[in-house]
């Protein structure tokens, strides 16, 4: 009986992959090339009992003999118990099956250590199935232990994300890579499945083993319980069983002793179960050494404002030991201005600091609840160091629209159109302000004392506004609006009920027909999503020119020039603002001007541009209502400067613009286009409109979401004669034979 076994682990980072069939059939290639017993030890808990079925055990023998009742005994030290309570088959392989019980929710660490520790001293080779697509920190031991880890997959597009997110969980838990070697199952299903050189070139890594598809021997193994390597037939997936079992042989056994006791350091050092909160006793001795240590488990009670098990003063105190010992060791603070844009120079930057971190947790002997917990912490410690801190996460959760940071201790975010406080913070105010730099300085802005507040963007194009003090009196204030990752259509605002299907086709029309539209609404309705949606309706062979503050907008033409302000420098000069823009883009023989936002005196140069030729224009600006929206674009107007009557303006106004579009942001969270309304010329001293589309609101649900309705004009617009004429199609809602009927309804 030797003290250093081959310990061969099965895990999936994804359900249905045939993990299991792979370590029963692994099981008996390997008894078969050694002529020795090979031990089996299924360790899923939840869904265990997997391999008695596949090996055919009685039904009746499993209720006696499985993980439960040694578990249940408490004799999992005494080799000769553990040995009997296995059921053996004819192929020389012994399994411990994990039947499922009510009785066993999970194993611990220490019953795990015992369990392998035991089975080391009776078999030289023990495979290990996992086979589920979750980890605990009790199933981690299991690597801990493991000589190699068998990472069953499928060659499809979903398995292999899965697994590409395993291993990287796995290298932030500190786990050698080389440990992990990929198993590819199911082989040959399609032609188009992924093939062997892509898989292993995003991977970065040989695939170990290639497992042949063959449903039939699969489905008659399963159904039969008689395992593929027990059929006499010579098949090709027999062949690679076989050849598996082989490859896993030359690898190196685990050091046992070694491996004993880096496990109990670990366990030592989380809390693996809540229940776990006795001191256990020594492990068994074996081959004349003794493990007198004890193992005790400190068991944190939990609380949902927990920061990784940990509250919150020793979460801060953790933070800031650590950034301090980072800054001094690596000089962090120089990052700001390096070139982060290599990926490859990042990531390996990134690899340094996390295990520069580790180093730094042994050292100072922070404890913590779970690996899982600490490997989390050194993630977000290692953003804060490269990235933007906390907020990286969040910048990369599609379910969050708007960040919002007040000061270095309070971190919002919307998501579902609600807001939430998370229990999330910066480690100080000096590391909120080198957040802040690398936001400002890729795209030349600056924020000091003497311009305290700025607007940039990400580079994904998310819009982000920073103000600091004097004027934010409770610390640095950061608000991000997140740019969509997938750029938005048409038919995204149809699905989410934005609007309906008449009104994207009536938009749709005016933006080809060249009509000037002016979309309002509040801030975060939406505006700038709905401007970039009609902008893409512009025909592609048209010379387009973008003015914004911060560039948002993402055309796909293939004639686009962007154009974006510019705030003065230090001395407070070489200012450009968006009326010098758009000046300027009447100078750049431009078919359509699309304003990302009207706020001041470039209202006038906007209306003249609309006036002269330049039709189908496109801007939004801030108003609640199209009536508001049409005084505040007067207003804008005397914003430049220039004394004209109230009259002229309007007429300006009545001739330039065709349709207002308002857009909300509803109580309830969602977008809506409340109104679309034309403007049909003047009368008297008042722009006189037509309102062509509404939404009435009629209340609200049980679930607190609003309950409305979209209605259409009766009356046929004006501008519909033009459309025609300007190459567009008149919408169907607007045909003759719609509109009759209608008016039939309404009587």
């Amino acid at each position: 009986m030797g003290l250093n076994p081959r310990i061969i682990t099965f895990q999936s980072a994804k359900g249905g992959v045939g993990c299991s069939v792979l370590a029963c059939n692994t099981a008996m290639a390997i008894a078969y090339e050694t002529k020795k017993p090979v031990c089996l030890l299924e360790f899923d808990v939840i869904h265990g009992g997997c391999q008695s079925v596949l090996m055919n055990f009685d039904p009746e023998l499993s209720k006696t003999k499985n993980l439960n009742q040694l578990l249940k005994h408490g004799k999992v030290t005494h080799e000769n118990f553990l040995y009997n309570i296995m059921k053996h088959n004819k192929s020389n392989v012994s399994l411990l099956s994990g039947e499922t019980s009510e009785e066993l929710e999970s194993l611990t660490a220490k019953q795990v250590i015992e369990i392998l520790s035991t089975a080391g001293s009776i078999f030289e080779n023990i495979v290990i199935d996992l086979s589920q697509p979750y980890m605990s920190e009790e199933l981690l031991t299991a690597f801990d232990f493991s000589s190699v880890v068998c990472l069953v997959m499928t060659p499809d597009i979903i398995t292999f994300e899965h697994t590409q997110k395993f291993l990287d969980l796995m290298k932030d838990l500190s786990f050698d890579s080389s440990k992990f070697q990929i198993v590819l199952n199911m082989m040959g299903v399609s032609k188009t499945e992924l093939d062997v050189d892509t898989l292993e070139s995003y991977m970065e890594r040989k695939i170990f083993a290639k497992i042949p598809f063959d449903i039939q021997t699969i489905m008659a193994s399963i159904n039969t319980g008689v395992p593929i390597l027990q059929t006499p037939a010579n098949l090709e997936i027999t062949y690679a069983m076989y050849d598996l079992g082989k490859k896993l042989l030359s690898t190196k056994p685990t050091d046992l002793n070694s491996a004993i006791k880096s496990a109990m350091e670990i366990a030592k050092r989380f809390d693996s179960s809540s229940a776990n909160t006795t001191t256990t006793t020594a492990l068994v001795s074996m081959a004349n050494t003794n493990y007198e240590e004890s193992l005790t488990i400190n068991a944190k009670p939990s609380s949902a404002s927990n920061l990784y098990g940990l509250d919150k003063e020793t979460y801060r105190q953790i933070k800031q030991i650590t950034h301090r010992q980072l800054v001094s060791e690596m000089r962090l603070d120089r990052l700001t201005h390096i070139d982060l844009t290599d990926p490859a120079k990042k990531e390996e930057l990134k690899n340094q600091i996390i295990e520069r971190i580790g180093s730094i947790f042994d050292s100072q002997g922070f404890m913590f609840r779970s690996r899982t917990d600490r490997a989390d912490l050194i993630r977000e410690l290692a953003n804060e160091a490269l990235g933007l801190g906390p907020m990286e996460d969040l910048l990369s959760d599609i379910t969050i629209t708007e960040i919002m940071v007040n000061g270095m201790d309070k971190i919002y975010v919307e998501q579902d159109g609600k807001i939430k406080l998370l229990n999330k913070t910066f480690t100080d105010e000096k590391q909120l302000r080198v957040v802040i730099d690398r936001i400002v300085n890729p795209i030349g802005r600056r924020i000091d004392e003497s311009s305290p507040y700025v607007d940039a963007r990400l580079a994904d194009g998310s819009r982000v506004n920073i103000i600091i003090p004097p004027l934010s009196i409770d610390g640095p204030c950061i608000t991000i609006r997140k740019f969509p990752s997938k750029r938005l259509i048409i038919n995204d605002f149809i699905k989410y009920n934005t609007l309906t299907e008449d009104m994207a086709e009536f938009l749709s029309a005016c933006v080809i027909a060249k009509m000037n539209i002016f979309i309002s609404g509040g801030t975060g309705s939406g505006k700038t999503t709905l401007l970039n949606i009609l902008s893409s309706f512009i025909p592609n062979d048209e010379r387009i020119v973008t003015i914004e503050d911060a560039a948002e907008l993402r055309l796909h033409q293939d004639h686009v020039v962007r154009l974006e302000s510019k705030p003065s420098n230090i001395e407070g000069k070489g200012a450009v603002t968006i009326r010098d823009l758009v000046k300027n883009s009447l100078r750049m023989r431009p078919d359509r001007i699309v304003i990302g936002e009207i706020r001041g005196g470039e209202a006038l140069d906007m209306l003249q541009a609309m006036n002269t030729g330049h039709d189908g224009s496109l801007a939004t600006g801030h108003a609640n209502t199209p009536r508001d929206a049409l005084s505040r674009i007067e207003t804008m107007v005397l914003m430049a400067g220039v004394d004209i009557p109230i009259k002229a303006i309007r007429e300006q106004i009545s001739s330039a613009i065709n349709i207002i579009v308002q857009q909300n942001r509803m109580k309830d969270g969602s977008r809506k286009i409340t109104k679309i309304i034309e403007i049909t010329g003047m009368e008297g001293d008042i722009i006189s409109t037509q309102e062509i589309f509404s939404y009435d609101i009629k209340g609200m649900d049980e679930r607190g979401k609003l309950i409305g309705a979209f209605n259409c004009s009766k009356i046929r617009p004006k501008i519909i004669d033009n459309f025609e004429s300007r190459g567009s199609k008149i919408p169907p809602v607007f045909t003759p034979e719609r509109v009759i009927a209608r008016l039939r309804e309404n009587k």
